[in-house]
């Protein structure tokens, strides 16, 4: 238990990066890569939705349905997420190397 305490004391303590701070090979790859997550999740949002809102047209809302809709939910979550990640590395690279 002792052990567990201690890793668990040491990642408390570690140093908490700024995405300001990182370099640009690393903004590169991390908006990158959230653009991509973004973009995938997105489209498979685009692709699911409408269908599942006219099946619940047609069929009403039972429990099945809004399972679907909160896990679209999910997904929109993350592709705000990823998608504000890309914005926010594209916006501090953009500033090093533009202005």
């Amino acid at each position: 238990m002792q052990i567990a305490k201690n890793a668990w004391a040491t990642f408390q303590a570690r140093r908490k990066w700024q995405l300001h701070e990182m370099n640009d090979w690393l903004l590169a790859a991390l908006g990158g890569g959230s653009f991509l997550i973004a973009g995938y999740w997105s489209m498979a949002v685009i692709d699911v939705m409408p269908g599942l809102v006219r099946a619940t047209n047609q069929h009403g809302l039972n429990l099945p349905a809004a399972a679907a809709f909160v896990f679209l939910a999910g997904l929109g979550v993350t592709v705000w997420f990823h998608g504000t990640l890309a914005k926010r590395c594209h916006e501090i690279l953009k500033e090093r190397h533009f202005r």
